[in-house]
């Protein structure tokens, strides 16, 4: 009978088997819909669940998430009932209940793997256990095992109903695939906080408005404040723009050095993932009654030509006002097919993840249920061991990274203080950052914050004073208000502007979304009347990652309040940020933001002639001398700093540690004034599409040898790039090159005597033994040694003379392939003697990563790391600026050094080591 083989002593070991390494498949999927405001994300939503259009419907704020799964099919998506009491829980398929349910059929029906029970000892029903997990993990088993006597009832009828299925029908039911649905509302105020939520796990649904002109600007911004609404007048984004914003935010998911070939294999997915469905509404009422089908695929091909455009699966033409009527709308059906077929390929359809994950994420719900909105790391854990069996941190990191990317639970563990806190309620999450990034209108309770509110509403500053009050009790929970506000720090909703000189935290944050936009047409005159052509931080992704142009203002306003005491107090806009640190000399320092780069502009009025009319000319161009000394030395410290800066946020900020930039000018000879003057791509003159413009990097430009040339320009008098006129940003060629030959010409730079000619006398009986195969190290020294009519002591205790001979038979052996003789060298001689086993002229960026790490933190646990700084020529403020911001300040310092070319090679880097007297450390190289 069903109910004993349900409930009988195999059902229990069956039970007590999938507990502990039971696996299912979870086919289900966040699907987010995204775009700009009122452009029928809601509808849409309505539309798949064949609900019917609402012409009245309420515009989303922040987010919405439904609180039912959707099961996803070609017909009308199928929510929960809303009677049911198990609408808000997991659907049948998916539940923790129905996979144990599933997992004990199998066992029952004698369908597990020949493999797996081979090492199942029916007789001991604790024995289920599978051997490779960690010894701790079969204790903790062990000891709730012998509890487990029966079977839950719920999962039991579940068993039954399973076993009575097929006597009925004698077939397995179908895998369904199950969605959340998130519902992003375009309201710019909530677009900081997106980014938090946005996943790679996901399948997103990027809706657009056919109504609107996509090359026509936006409605003014609206922004509550705190007497009333502020339009932001300036603001002058176009409808692409809006489109641009979201596909940029959803690409900057993936990481650049993410392995994607995998994904290739398909033909169904696109070629990178997360997948994107451009969805077009308003399909009954196309901008200026245009056709809507050919004013889709414009703006479909408009987004796939960009680099984010493999994301993009195909574009769907859609009228949600047939909803719920009889008459359908055919792209809605193709819209649920194509969603379908696409999520059944995600590779997490696929992956089998253990039952007990599903017995965490159970427990999970009932916490939250029960009125906690989160919970520590360590009570996570707790309940991991001591309810679900995951004793391994591996597989408890492994879960909460499966949990989190599903967006089941918020988790980020990039740092120890963001990994502390395990956020459960993600809709809490939103309304607890609402609090700081909003203004709350005038009420007497508000009076006494008046003047605060007024100076975040205004300068998008905020005071410490104001965050205590608007998160109230969250505020005095200290360990839980710094978690919070370090997630609020990575995701660059605000930066900490000033500390407390008493406690060394901050009293003061900038909120970057506060801050307006700038006058866009006088910001593009006052950067065109500057002296110098700008310099562009050109991102390899070919996007601005997100939040970093507010961290780069952040650390450029920390730096010229403490350099240029006679700064005066800057301009801070969206995207825009304008510093004067010398207002004397009438001198200031400007960012702009791009999409794909960041300008940088030392701004002063520029003389009427020399090298800015030839730029606009693209004739010849002259060097950095003719420009004012002052505004040169200016700009090349600028270029350093800012090199400086990028690479500690990328020791800081383990997001970022993956971001590949260049400094880069723009063309003069086929980008005169900032813009190409003959567009191919767009068929225009003038053309300042930031694709379009013709960057050149810094190596690029350097590694010419000045003979670079432009063949873009069909109409330019001279094609080749006059190399010199950059040398205001990074220095003149001429001393590039001065340090480029000396690389070549000297590869051992303590060693001036290796290739001259009594080297090569010296050397020519140890020559023969180092080629000689039969050779061994003891027999290359011993005739080293000979040759040179050297005993033992003069290798312990070497003159100056006698180091550069060691160190040329290191040299030479490591070019004979004979690394050994080296390490022979340094049994007998005092270290920092023999140079590096790593090629002498190595890139200092190819030494193996875990060698420099090894050799970096030796450096860093005191203050040895500064000696090596200063020795490799940072400045005393760069090194104030590394000390304890990172927790490896002699890597940044040794990559930013390299990027200044103060350092070229690896035999540098030993050289100067044993000068600060550290040849051990050198002899790690």
């Amino acid at each position: 009978p069903l109910e004993i083989t349900s409930r009988g002593p195999s059902a229990v070991l069956a039970y007590r088997k999938a507990l502990s390494e039971g696996k299912t498949i979870v086919k289900r999927a966040p699907i987010m819909f995204i775009g700009q405001g009122q452009s029928g994300k809601t509808s849409l939503k309505r539309s798949l669940k064949g609900e019917r259009f609402n012409p009245e419907e309420t515009i989303t704020i922040g987010i919405e998430t439904d609180p039912s799964y959707c099961k996803v099919s070609q017909e009308v998506w199928k929510v929960g009932d809303s009677g049911d009491e198990a609408a808000n829980s997991d659907p049948a398929h998916i539940s923790f209940e129905q996979c144990t349910a599933q997992c004990i059929l199998k066992s029952l029906k004698g369908e597990i793997n020949a493999k797996e029970m081979k090492n199942v000892d029916t007789s001991n029903p604790a024995s289920g256990i599978d051997p490779s997990a960690p010894k701790v993990s079969q204790e903790v088993w062990k000891k709730n095992a012998g509890t487990v006597d029966e079977v839950p009832d719920e999962i039991a009828a579940l068993v039954e109903n399973l076993l009575q299925l097929e006597e009925d029908e004698g077939a397995q039911g179908k895998e369904d695939l199950y969605v959340v649905l998130w519902d992003f509302g375009g309201q710019s105020v909530y677009y900081a906080t997106h980014p938090l939520f946005l996943t790679t796990r996901a399948i997103y649904l990027l809706v657009y408005d056919l109504s609107r002109d996509p090359n026509g600007k936006v409605s003014p911004q609206v922004k509550r404040g705190f007497y009333e609404d502020i339009e932001d007048v300036f603001c002058e984004r176009s409808n692409m723009d809006y489109l641009d914003l979201w596909m940029s935010s959803v690409s900057s998911l993936v990481l650049e050095d993410e392995d994607l070939q995998e994904m290739l294999a398909s033909e169904i997915l696109p070629e990178r993932l997360p997948p994107v469905f451009l969805v077009c509404t308003h399909a009954d009422k196309p901008f200026q009654g245009s056709d809507p089908h050919a004013l889709a695929r414009k703006i479909f091909g408009s987004l796939k030509t960009r680099v984010y455009g493999e994301h993009i699966v195909d574009v769907f033409v859609v009228d949600n006002t047939k909803s719920g009527s009889v008459e359908k709308c055919p792209e809605v059906d193709r819209l649920r097919k194509e969603v379908e077929t696409v999520a059944n390929e995600l590779p997490q359809m696929k992956e089998a993840i253990p039952i007990k994950w599903l017995k965490f994420e159970k427990e999970m719900k009932e916490k939250n249920q029960d009125g906690h909105k989160w919970i520590s790391l360590d009570e996570a854990k707790n309940i991991a061991t001591e309810k679900c069996g995951i004793s391994s941190t591996e597989q408890f990191v492994a879960m909460l990274n499966f949990l989190h990317d599903q967006r089941i639970l918020i988790h980020f563990d990039d740092t120890p203080q963001l990994n502390r806190m395990v956020i459960l309620d993600p809709q809490w999450l939103i309304d607890v950052f609402k609090e700081v990034i909003t203004i709350r209108p005038y009420q007497s309770k508000e009076r006494k914050y008046e003047q605060l509110w007024l100076k975040l509403e205004r300068t998008g500053i905020l005071k410490e004073e104001l965050l205590q009050h608007v998160w109230g009790p969250l505020f005095h929970n200290r360990e839980t208000c710094h978690t919070l506000i370090a997630m609020m720090e990575k995701f660059c909703l605000l930066c900490p502007l000033s500390l407390s000189v008493a406690t060394d935290s901050p009293t003061e944050y900038l909120v970057p979304s506060m801050l307006k936009f700038p006058p866009l047409e006088d910001v593009s005159k006052l950067i065109a009347s500057a002296g110098i052509p700008p310099l562009y931080l050109k991102f390899k992704s070919s996007q601005v990652p997100p939040g970093l142009f507010s961290r780069v203002v952040l650390m450029v306003f920390q730096w010229c309040t403490k350099e240029f005491s006679s700064q005066t107090q800057p301009q801070l806009h969206q995207n825009f940020a304008r510093f004067y640190t010398h207002p004397a000399e009438g001198c200031s320092l400007i960012l702009k933001c791009h999409s794909s780069f960041i300008e940088v502009v030392v701004h002063k009025e520029r003389c009427t002639t020399g090298l800015v009319s030839d730029v606009a000319s693209g004739l010849n161009l002259h060097s950095e001398s003719t420009y004012d000394a002052f505004q040169v030395d200016f700009a090349r410290a600028v270029c350093r700093r800012l090199g400086l800066i990028l690479e500690c946020m990328r020791k800081e900020f383990p997001w970022l540690k993956n971001m590949a930039y260049d400094l880069s000018v723009c063309c003069p000879v086929c980008c005169a004034s900032r813009s190409v003057n003959h567009c191919c791509n767009h068929n225009v003159r003038g053309c300042k599409e930031e694709q379009c413009l013709h960057l050149l990097s810094e190596s690029q430009l350097f590694a010419s040898h000045g003979s670079i040339v432009c063949t873009r320009s069909v109409v330019a008098v001279n094609c080749k790039v006059p190399v010199n006129f950059v040398g205001f940003w990074f220095g003149s060629l001429e001393e590039r090159q001065a340090t480029d030959e000396y690389d070549e010409n000297c590869p051992l730079p303590s060693s001036g005597d290796v290739h001259n000619d009594q080297a090569v006398v010296l050397f020519s009986g140890v020559l023969e033994a180092l080629t000689t195969q039969t050779c061994d190290a003891s027999e290359v020294v011993a005739q080293f040694q000979q040759s040179l009519s050297l005993e033992n002591l003069s290798l312990e205790q070497p003159d100056l003379d006698t180091k550069k001979k060691i160190r040329c038979l290191c040299f030479k052996a490591k070019t004979a392939n004979k690394p050994e003789v080296v390490k022979k060298l340094r049994e007998i001689t005092p270290a920092g003697t023999t140079g590096p086993l790593l090629p002498e002229t190595c890139d200092v960026a190819m030494i193996p990563l875990g060698l420099r790490r090894e050799l970096t933190i030796n450096l860093s646990g005191g203050d040895e790391w500064m000696s090596l700084a200063e020795r490799l020529g940072l400045t005393p403020a760069e090194i104030r600026f590394l000390d304890k911001r990172v927790l490896n300040p002699c890597d940044a310092a040794l990559e930013h050094a390299r990027k200044q070319r103060l350092i070229q090679n690896v035999g540098d880097l030993y050289d100067r080591l044993v000068d600060c007297e550290f040849p051990r450390l050198a002899d790690l190289l």
